[in-house]
């Protein structure tokens, strides 16, 4: 009885020293195992109508939580600057506006004065106010616009009129500058699609052009905030990040922000007799004449309606795209 009873303690004691052993290869293993988050990425997309309060504290999280290893970008138009005269803002009715203008014989001279004159100011007045509290800290703070590189006229380009208007009093949206060489351009491709701290992403999409950027910084950031008016595009780097952890094993977790307030907060309604005395002042004149004070200059200059209607001739194909008043 008593060998038997030390038999069963013995094989009691290796149990224990075997559930020891096992324990202890669970906890290497778990130890090295990634955890959930890090080993999939957060893929999280939030919509906001303002800047501040809940959205401004899962951005600042999200930032912290990266820190200096985070990308923080920006769109531009309707969310780091909005126009101030609504028609640009509406594709449909600014592209005959510009139409219009290079059938003038002073086309050139007259986009130069158009877009010197054409006024920007951030759609929220908090909204500048992020930037440097993300660079604080250590986000690497970039622009990503659907706009293209190019000439807007014979001696400024896209590039410039942007980050002039971004870093103007009215705005004040100051990137973070860097030699970054974006060459995606098929047809240009010895031309730089990153400058100013801004990547000009036309004809491609922002996921795509965003992965070529995550290439050329060489060392793969932990986590990127999109800040953009438009759904599409933060759906669009979401899937672009997952096949970029599908094809190489390393997540990069996203934080987009859709950001509505140029749709709900601002008056986006086109008055067409408005547009088209500010750019007849333009054509007649070669001055840009600011948005607020179209109505009282057209009548100073006493036009009568036929200069009126031609100057407007050009509009009715876009009254489709835009609330006509």
């Amino acid at each position: 009885m008593k060998v038997l009873s030390m038999r069963i303690v013995s094989m009691s004691n290796l149990g224990i020293i075997a559930l020891c052993l096992f324990a202890s290869i669970c906890s290497l293993h778990a130890m090295d195992k990634p955890a959930a988050d890090s080993q999939r990425g957060e893929y999280k997309i939030i919509s906001t109508g303002t800047i501040t309060g809940p959205a401004w504290d899962r951005i600042t999280e999200f930032a912290k939580k990266h820190g200096a290893s985070c990308f923080a970008l920006f769109d531009i138009d309707d969310t780091a600057m909005t126009s101030v005269p609504p028609y640009c803002r509406n594709g449909d009715v600014f592209g005959p506006v510009l139409d219009y203008l290079e059938a003038q014989p002073n086309a050139d001279e007259l986009k130069k004065v158009l877009f010197t004159g054409l006024e920007y100011r951030p759609v929220e007045e908090e909204f500048p106010a992020l930037l440097p509290t993300l660079k604080s800290y250590g986000s690497k703070v970039w622009g990503l616009t659907a706009r293209g590189v190019g000439n807007l006229t014979a001696t400024q380009s896209v590039e410039d009129f942007v980050h002039r208007k971004l870093t103007s009093d009215a705005v004040g949206v100051h990137f973070d500058q860097h030699d970054l060489k974006l060459h995606i351009l098929k047809k240009d491709p010895e031309r730089n699609a990153f400058k100013h701290g801004i990547a000009f992403c036309h004809p491609y999409t922002k996921g795509f052009v965003l992965r070529k950027i995550i290439e050329q910084w060489g060392e793969q950031p932990e986590g990127i905030i999109m800040i953009d008016d438009v759904l599409e595009n933060l759906t669009n780097i979401r899937d672009e990040l997952k096949k970029h952890r599908k094809k190489t094993g390393r997540p990069i977790s996203f934080l987009g922000v859709h950001y509505r307030a140029a749709a709900e907060r601002l008056d986006n309604t086109v008055n067409f007799a408005h547009v088209g005395k500010q750019v007849g002042i333009l054509v007649h004149h070669s001055k840009y004449c600011p948005w607020g004070s179209a109505d009282a200059e057209w009548e100073r200059l006493g036009y009568d309606g036929g200069a009126f209607d031609k100057v407007i001739a050009g509009y009715a194909a876009a009254e489709s795209g835009a609330t006509q008043n």
